[in-house]
């Protein structure tokens, strides 16, 4: 049999990508099917996960606020040798970005990373710690705290963070360890502080820039099908997704509701303004900086620090159209919206600022 040529060929080893291939195999066993990725899958979302493998841990109060949040619920190798197939399934997380970039411009939603973090602990002296999995509620900017253990003499695992970013990340910073650390601490347990880190772990979290998964084919390129963009869902959701990708593949799909809005080839779908956008932003942030111990003089109130972190925002939210003009070379009807949307994010900042 030619190792080059496989009927099916799956980018990616993850959990996505394994299950569709799982699901491949079982509807038609004599499809030749290869899964491509890293041995070792270093970075892998997965692996910081933790306590974040679940539906409902971290809904919010936009959770369901739309159809498309209720539905939610050719390759070359790395030796430089060509692998061909007619269907080309790429379930790569993060790096699913490199395959956007290569379709027309603005064909599919930008892929971001999300850098998360968790460390591996042992107790001081082979301590007792937490018998059963505890997590915070939700937190500002962020998913809530967790804490795994695993098995005995005191080995536990505690998690997460998440950053998202266009930039490629080997690890997040000092800062946001730190703050981890910190927190793990005063929300479970000060002695935590003994504890030895044996591991540090960091996991890149697929995110689209709407926040949406691509899932299906792409009629601008005949044969590739995308399984990507899940977040912190695709572990719990794989056994629904790969059904669904292996029907693509296997071109019995059909139009299912819970599917249709997340087609890869679709404009960013938009939950929400700018401007409503913009505060929700400067809310979490002020928590936030609560949160972490902020102490702020008499003579500084909340309208001083809102226009602060509202300037950051209007800036944060220019800088992605920016990226995207810088990436895909988008013409000049990009950069009108740009600007247009740098207005509204100042538009949304005066607005706070002038509320008592």
């Amino acid at each position: 049999m030619d190792r080059s040529t496989r009927d099916v060929v799956v980018v990616g080893n993850g959990i996505i990508g394994l299950s569709t291939a799982f699901e491949l195999s079982q509807r038609a066993p004599d499809l030749r099917i290869a899964v491509i990725g890293p041995a070792a899958r270093e970075g892998a979302a997965s692996v910081a996960a933790g306590a974040m493998l679940n539906c409902f841990g971290e809904a919010t109060v936009s959770t369901l606020g739309d159809p498309a949040s209720v539905a939610k619920f050719g390759v070359r190798l790395a030796g430089g040798e060509t692998m061909s197939a007619p269907a080309v399934v790429v379930a790569a997380g993060s790096r699913t970005r490199r395959f956007i970039e290569q379709l027309p411009l603005g064909a599919v939603p930008l892929m971001l990373q999300g850098t998360g973090l968790a460390v591996l602990t042992q107790r001081h002296d082979d301590a007792a710690g937490f018998d059963h999995v505890v997590r915070t509620p939700n937190q500002p900017g962020a998913c809530g705290l967790q804490l795994v253990p695993l098995g005995d003499r005191g080995h536990e695992y505690i998690g997460g963070t998440n950053l998202p970013s266009f930039l490629h990340s080997t690890g997040p910073s000092l800062g946001v360890s730190f703050n981890l650390l910190r927190r793990a601490c005063e929300d479970f347990d000060h002695r935590l502080g003994y504890s030895h880190i044996h591991r540090w772990l960091v996991g890149h979290r697929p995110v689209t820039l709407d926040g949406f998964p691509l899932l299906g084919a792409v009629p601008s390129c005949r044969g590739l099908v995308f399984a990507s963009g899940t977040y912190r869902d695709g572990f719990h959701s794989s056994p629904v997704i790969a059904p669904h990708i292996a029907d693509v593949v296997l071109d019995r799909a059909t139009a299912h509701p819970h599917f249709v809005p997340f087609a890869p080839e679709r404009p960013p779908i938009e939950r929400t303004s700018v401007a409503a956008a913009t505060d929700q932003f400067v809310e979490h942030q002020n928590d936030d900086a609560v949160l972490l111990g902020i102490r702020l003089p008499y003579c500084i109130g909340r309208v001083h620090s809102c226009a602060g972190t509202m300037s950051w925002a209007g800036h944060a939210h220019g800088g992605i159209g920016t990226h995207e003009r810088h990436v895909t070379g988008r013409h000049q009807g990009r950069d009108d919206l740009a600007r247009s949307r740098r207005r509204g994010a100042s538009a949304a900042a005066r607005r706070v600022v002038r509320r008592p």
